[in-house]
Parts: C-alpha cells; structure tokens; sequence
C-alpha cells in the first residue's frame, strides 16, 4: 500500500539527491522499507501512534537533511567512492532514526537485531560494532564510519555562578538529540520530542535553542509556549501573532535569511472541547497544514513563513490528551528513554566535582564525589524498583525530578 508514496519519491526527490547513486538507493527503499515498515508495526511499540506514511515521511526528510549539499560538503572528500560510501551511511543513519526513533526502549533492542540481520547493512556495506545499538553510534564523515556518540560529546566546565536547574551537562544521549534538531530544523522540518516524566525533554530542547540561537550562521527568533488544561486557541494564537516578525499584513513569521523556532512544551496538555478536539493543537494544525490561520477580526488568512515548531510531551495519561494524527503526521517523532544509571553517573559526577572544585573543598572531601553519586543512584534505582504505586499510596511515582 506504500509503494505509490516511496515510488513517486524516488522518481521526483532522490535524482536531486544522488544524481549518480539514484537508481541504487531507489531499488534499496524498494526492497527493504516495506519489510522494516511491517516489522516495526508487528514487534514494536511506538511512543507515539503514526501512520505507515508519517512514518515514511520521517525517513525522507532525514534522507534528504542528512544527504543536504551543505553537508555533502562539509565531509572534506572529493573522491567519488567515499562520497558514494558516505551516502550509504546516512541511508543506515537515517533509517534507524526514521523508523526507530520513535520506538520505547525496550522495542529499539529489537529494532537493533532486525537491522543487523535483515541483510540492508551488508547491501549497503555498513557495520556496527558488537557493543551497544544502533542507535548508540553516528555517522563521523571524516572516516566514513560509525562512532559512538559518546567520542563527540563536548566538553562540560562547571560555571559556579549558574543556578543549578540552568546546568547542562551533555551526554551520548543529548549530543544524539541535539544533532537530529539541528539537522532537521535547520531544513524547515518540524520534530516531537515525546518521553515519560522527569528524562529531560525539556532541558533537551531549551538546552538546543540556547545553542541554535548563539551559533546559528542565520538569526533565530524563538518563541516559546507552554500549554495547559486552561490554553485556548486564542492564547496560542494571540502568541504567535505578538512574537513572530510582522512583515506585511497577511504575512508573519521570519524574514529573508532568518528562522524562528516556535517550542510548544506539553502540547497535549490542552482540555477537549464538546467534540473531542483540542483548539489550541489544531490552530498549530493548520499553521503547519495550511501554512497560517484566520485573522479573527477581518476575517482573512495569516500565511506563517520561516517557522519551524518543536513539540514536546508526555504519553496520554494524567490529564494529557491523545494527540490528533492530524497534527503528528507533519512531526518527525524522537522518543526519549529513561536515562541509563552511567548517564546519570556522569551527569550528576560532574556537576558535583565542580562544585567542590570550584568551592576550594579539601581533597579528601572532593574524593568522595564520585561513590556519593554512586551511592545516590543506588538509592533512587531501589526506590524505583520496590516502592511501587499503590491504591493507597498512588503518589509512589519517581522520576529524577
């Protein structure tokens, strides 16, 4: 049933791509998107409903950021084999993150056996090593090969004068993310962070704008939302009327060589209506399906330029919403898994070594940092695995908020 859709792409979109690798990267998505298609449906479980298509759609503009002539560019090769090598990589890179970034964790360990046995690595002369997942490792250019992501994680300095909840320390896990926003924002696409309570989606995603809009080559406008049981389509569309650049009167958003990023945290958080939908979720429907919204006085149509939106939420459940497939369909959709005891080692390690650093503490004591985060995460694990919610202890709920 997908074939007229991956078809019709490879026939329009994949010649402007790879005018010389077209027809071998257009028999690979015919052989083997199906099969990945059925397999992630019938032994995996998605963070997010979707849509075989939306899922499709997720893989092309990855394909199409990752295979951008800015990036092509940027690997420093002119040599026709290693660039055509280095193709083959990103259609791997971008088949784990179009197809599995939206899978719960226990689901991508599955994903990750299927890939490696299906028989695409070998076609497309790929490997991983043994250790981790696919999901684990990136694409490094410079080597046409895949490294960890825990080798490009950039270094943390302790700001002592930061306020506690304004530190980032970065991981494999946020280095990853931060790469695919950037990656795919940067091409006008629109991404959905969605995540349990307390893994940091969030900080991700303010950590990413603070460093768009202070690196970024083009200017960034962000604009930043918050919704509630209480938000109404006039709130959200009142915001982005007041924050978006005016630049003619049916026209708002972000004027020739500049972007704005519109971030909407809890986006299913808004109450029903009488008819089951959520106001606020479909005026950012037809933003991103029409290109605008209504003026509400005269009557006639905003058109939104240069806006790309970032949506983050929890699974449906204590007082959020299914969200619409309507809406989904125009996301890429990320799923944030529960951070690992060695990402919180990490984390927590060194923002308490700084700390004690920074405060002159004697060595002895600075010592100890280390085996009291170990000891931290210790407790919490148990707490988590043995104070379980009751009916009469429904608040044992533990996340690292």
């Amino acid at each position: 049933p997908n074939a007229p859709y991956v078809t019709s792409w490879c026939r329009t979109t994949l010649p402007q791509l790879l005018p010389k690798q077209a027809d071998e990267f257009g028999a690979f998505c015919t052989k083997h998107l199906e099969a990945i298609l059925g397999f992630v449906r019938e032994h995996c479980q998605a963070g997010t409903p979707t849509c075989d298509a939306n899922l499709l759609a997720g893989f092309f503009k990855l394909l199409e950021a990752s295979l951008a002539p800015e990036r092509r560019a940027a690997s420093k090769t002119s040599d026709e084999r290693e660039q055509a090598q280095l193709a083959r990589l990103w259609f791997v890179f971008s088949v784990i993150w179009g197809f599995g970034g939206n899978l719960r964790e226990e689901s991508r360990s599955k994903f990750d056996d299927f890939l490696r046995q299906s028989g695409l690595l070998k076609e497309l002369n790929a490997s991983f090593p043994e250790k981790g997942s696919v999901f684990d490792y990136c694409v490094a250019p410079e080597t046409s090969s895949f490294v960890p992501w825990t080798s490009v994680v950039p270094a943390f300095a302790y700001d002592k004068e930061a306020p506690f909840f304004d530190i980032l320390v970065p991981t494999g896990s946020s280095t990853c993310y931060d790469f695919l926003l950037g990656m795919l924002i940067a091409r006008g696409s629109h991404v959905m962070i969605v995540g349990e309570t307390g893994t940091g989606k969030s900080t991700l995603v303010q950590g990413f704008l603070n460093k768009l809009v202070a690196t970024s080559e083009v200017g960034i406008n962000p604009v930043l939302a918050s919704f509630s049981a209480q938000t109404s389509a006039k709130n959200m569309q009142d915001l982005l009327e007041s924050k978006l650049d005016k630049i003619r009167k049916n026209l708002i958003g972000a004027g020739a060589g500049r972007q704005a990023v519109v971030v909407v945290d809890d986006i299913n958080m808004p109450a029903l209506e009488v008819y089951g939908a959520q106001p606020p979720i479909e005026l950012v429907r037809q933003t991103l399906a029409q290109g605008g919204f209504y003026d509400l006085k005269k009557l006639f149509l905003k058109r939104v330029q240069n806006t790309a939106f970032i949506a983050a939420c929890g699974p449906p459940g204590g007082g959020r919403n299914t969200i619409t497939p309507r809406l989904v369909r125009h996301f890429n959709l990320l799923w944030v898994p529960q951070m690992s005891e060695a990402a919180m080692q990490g984390i927590f390690g060194s923002i308490l070594s700084g700390f004690l650093g920074a405060h002159s503490f004697p060595t002895d004591v600075a010592n100890l940092a280390s085996t009291t985060v170990a000891a931290t995460i210790q407790l919490y694990s148990c707490m988590c695995a043995e104070m379980l919610p009751t009916p009469s202890k429904s608040h044992y709920t533990f996340n690292l908020r």
